[in-house]
């Protein structure tokens, strides 16, 4: 399934042809999407590394990367260098589309290996969540 986005909020839509997509704080405009099913999909949640887990915080990525990779998402770390929310680290999970991203929840909710990860990870956290995000790729020309 694909998503569309329209002026009163999202609705579930098949194959979409078009995105409305917002230019400044009240107008908007459309882009084609030739097949909205194939759009590349990335989740990123940013995270603030503790004072002195800079390295705690790497490594616990690290096998974190190692899970959701097995399970089917490509992975991406970066740093923050400058601009946005400094001293932050973007944990990617890209998707080839909405169907993959689909699927890909669908295992890690299921992945005992990932439960027990996490629940480890929680209970003596490295870094404090700052922002989560969906993004889909826009196909243009």
């Amino acid at each position: 399934m694909a998503w569309v986005y329209e002026l009163g909020g999202v609705a579930e839509g098949y194959r979409a042809s078009a995105l409305w997509v917002p230019f400044g704080t009240s107008q908007f405009n459309t882009i084609d999407i030739q097949e909205a099913d194939m759009t590349a999909v990335a989740s990123m949640a940013t995270w603030r590394p503790r004072d002195g887990k800079v390295q705690e915080f790497v490594a616990s990525a690290a096998k974190a990367k190692k899970i959701h990779e097995r399970l089917g998402a490509t992975v991406r770390i970066w740093s923050s260098n400058f601009g946005g929310e400094p001293m932050t680290m973007g944990y990617v999970l890209e998707h080839k589309s909405w169907a993959a991203f689909g699927e890909f929840g669908e295992k890690m909710e299921k992945d005992n290996e990932w439960r027990d990860f996490w629940t480890s990870a929680s209970a003596n956290p490295t870094a404090d969540l700052v922002q989560n995000a969906v993004y889909s790729e826009v196909a243009v020309l």
